[in-house]
């Protein structure tokens, strides 16, 4: 071991601690409030300030124990480097080195220093830890992982059991490069705690690492998502090749190791990228995405009081979600003690997870409690529907927070789970501010509403989200995991496409100006009525969702074959689509009829597929006749499958109010909405914008001619409903 020049161990071994240093409130307040980890972010920080203001030695305990963290935090990161060396910058050196700045040559002392240290032989790595611990909170098993490998002598090995996070999270990249491009990364045997191994959550995952210092990896063996220890007794059994080539084809950014688990899995990923763009491409070839997370939910919890203080002050909602002052008063806008809005100011519903799903602006409503014993309740399609929030904030705020305004964005589900029934759950919301648990996507052409749409339909689409649950390792969908991801080129969509998903996304009048940008895009969508468009029923809903599963199946590249294989009905596969609509009859499921529209559109060709009946498109069928083989996937052609019933399972396409009226009638009064949202003013403004949008030339009315219209069908229903507040009129 302590031999001059080439000291080191032959191995090191070990199970280190995987705590995370940094002060977790819920586990320090607990003890003073027994009840403190079922408070939400707001009440909580409302007891931290009782229990402060009641006894100051709590408070002075808590900033004691935040200093504890920091000066650890503080100290990893400078002890790699205690010289000062300016040449240690590259490497997370201090970037402030200090100069002698006496004598005309100015002789720099670090010069000097570094030739003398460079004379003395240690017993120990010159490159002492912790250099590689990267930009995310503190753990200790990052520690352990890189003070092992500077204990290990050249070419000595290191075996640690360790969370999934050192091949996935973006706090451990630094350390996965120090193993890909300066050791030998020789195994990931990775398991999920299903079985209790340890007494943690069961979703946790973990494993031994092993690698050996110096060199390079070409490649890792890998097995991903087991759950018996005696697995690792005959590891061969499970384990496939991960090559430095798919490091670099799949995470080029982060530098993840994706949980593949079988080598058709790694077949079908390659033929993905293959087709695809990434997120994070912002190139010509790229979608030129922008990603943005808005308020916080713990620190700008002044800024949006809940639901129920609104009320208190008379305020209600109107029909587009916002929250209107009770008629001819300004109430005082005075919460925590603190004005956050003029009086009267009008109110908008704060966006949090629970509230969206895929294709669904306003999936759930709040309903009471807070924190973990929030209770919500599902909000139907109907020609009501609504945004039913539990916090609100002033108008006035929610401009100082935006760089600009904008009409459309994509806002999706931070909190998943690569084994829940969908892991990405997005949808498009109206402008309305949004909680850091509803991270947003926006596009650099803000006006287009076809894109959004678009890339709406491929996030939310199962190729995608089986792409996405590969990579998942935690219960967040950060950007560094976003970047990565495939998406098909823009230039693979068209028009029909944006429709189907239009249909979808935009099923309420609070999209009318939506609907307003799509149709001078799509000019023949005026021939319809506008609520007709919206797919709200089950059976509408479905069906165009079996459609565009079917389409961006192709547009990746992905043969039936494949598609069958992502959607086969394997329950021993932990992130399986088998828990898709599962307590649904097999023949009505999601999986089964966006493979069964895919196995027709391979009969048909794309083209004739999109244009099925008119444009209207793939129709759910009479009768399917299914039967699974042995590893769960379905086939259709099979004179043995069972014949089920399907189409008189999913009940009618359309509502009754959904045809009332002519085409010309709902456009009128889709304009009529689109001013009460946007004001007068902003919709001119909306409407000289759309006029001057680029090459896309307005086809159809004239800004006058819908302006004069929208004016139109104001004044006929006046008289029967009540007058909409503007935005701005308070």
């Amino acid at each position: 071991m302590f031999v001059n020049g080439a000291g080191g161990f032959d191995a090191v071994v070990g199970n280190p601690p995987w705590e995370v240093s940094k002060p977790i409130s819920k586990e320090f307040f607990s003890q003073y409030d027994p009840i403190y980890r079922t408070y939400g972010k707001q009440e909580a920080l409302d007891v931290q300030k009782k229990l402060f203001a009641k006894n100051d030695g709590i408070e002075h305990a808590w900033v004691a124990h935040q200093a504890y963290f920091n000066a650890m935090t503080n100290w990893v990161k400078n002890v790699a480097f205690p010289f000062g060396d300016p040449l240690d910058e590259d490497h997370g050196g201090s970037s402030e080195p200090f100069k002698s700045q006496k004598g005309k040559k100015k002789m720099d002392l670090h010069d000097v220093w570094r030739s003398r240290r460079a004379k003395h032989r240690c017993f120990s790595d010159p490159e002492h830890p912790f250099r590689h611990q990267g930009s995310a909170d503190l753990n200790t098993y990052k520690m352990f992982l890189e003070l092992s490998r500077s204990l290990c002598k050249e070419n000595g090995r290191m075996g640690m059991i360790v969370p999934s996070g050192i091949f996935t999270d973006l706090g451990t990249k630094a350390l996965r490069e120090l193993f890909i491009d300066r050791s030998r990364w020789d195994w990931i045997f990775c398991f999920e705690n299903r079985k209790k191994i340890f007494h943690i959550h069961s979703s946790f995952k973990f494993g031994p690492v092993i690698v050996q210092k110096g060199g390079r990896t070409e490649r890792i063996r890998t097995a991903f998502m087991r759950h018996d220890l005696a697995d690792w007794e005959d590891p061969e059994k499970f384990a496939i090749d991960y090559t430095r080539e798919q490091i670099e084809r799949f995470s080029p950014r982060s530098r993840s190791i994706l949980e593949i688990r079988t080598k058709r899995d790694q077949e079908i990923l390659t033929k993905i990228y293959a087709s695809s763009v990434l997120l994070g491409d912002n190139s010509e070839k790229g979608w030129g995405i922008k990603y943005d997370r808005e308020f916080d939910m713990t620190n700008d919890s002044h800024l949006f009081p809940p639901k129920s203080w609104w009320e208190e002050k008379g305020y209600r909602p109107d029909q587009y979600g916002r929250w209107l002052p009770p008629e001819g008063e300004r109430p005082q806008l005075i919460y925590k003690d603190k004005e956050i809005g003029p009086p009267g100011d009008i109110g908008l519903p704060v966006y949090q997870g629970a509230m969206i799903w895929q294709y669904d602006f306003s999936y759930q409503g709040f309903v009471s409690g807070s924190g973990s014993k929030t209770i919500w309740r599902q909000i139907p399609f109907t020609s009501e529907k609504n945004i039913e929030p539990q916090f609100v904030m002033p108008s006035s705020v929610y401009p100082k927070y935006r760089s600009e305004s904008v009409r459309s964005k994509i806002g999706f589900r931070d909190i998943t789970n690569s084994t829940n029934e969908r892991t990405m759950i997005a949808a498009l919301i109206p402008d309305y501010p949004s909680i850091n648990a509803v991270p947003i996507v926006e596009l650099d052409d803000r006006l287009k509403i076809d894109y959004y749409i678009c890339l709406l339909s491929s996030i939310n689409s199962l190729s995608y989200d089986y792409s996405l649950r590969i990579r998942v390792g935690g219960t967040h969908l950060n950007l560094h995991i976003l970047e990565d991801t495939p998406l098909p080129t823009l230039i693979k969509f068209n028009n029909k496409v944006a429709l189907f998903s239009a249909r979808l996304a935009l099923a309420n009048k609070i999209f009318s100006a939506h609907w307003i940008s799509l149709r001078k895009k799509i000019p023949q969508i005026e021939n319809y009525n506008v609520k007709k468009l919206w797919a709200v029923t089950d059976h509408e809903r479905i069906r165009i969702r079996a459609i565009l599963d079917a389409i961006n199946a192709h547009l990746y590249g992905l043969s039936y074959d494949d598609f069958r294989w992502i959607l086969r009905l394997d329950d021993s596969d932990p992130k399986g689509f088998w828990r898709v609509d599962s307590r649904k009859p097999i023949q009505i499921r999601l999986t089964t009829l966006a493979l069964a529209a895919y196995h027709d559109m391979n009969k048909i060709g794309f083209d004739n597929f999109i244009n099925l009946n008119e444009g209207d498109g793939w129709a759910i069928p009479d009768k399917l006749k299914i039967s699974l083989d042995d590893q769960g996937m379905m086939n259709f052609d099979d004179p043995n499958g069972t014949e089920c019933e399907v189409a008189s399972c999913l009940g009618p396409r359309y509502l009754p109010w959904q045809l009332e009226g002519t085409p010309e009638e709902s456009w009128r009064e889709c304009e009529m909405h689109a001013r009460n949202i946007l004001g007068d003013e902003g919709f001119k403004k909306f409407m000289k914008e759309m006029e001057e949008g680029g090459p896309d030339k307005v086809i159809g009315p004239s800004v006058k001619d819908v302006l004069d219209s929208a004016a139109d069908k104001m004044s006929t229903l006046e008289t029967s409903m009540n007058a909409q507040k503007k935005l701005f009129d308070y």
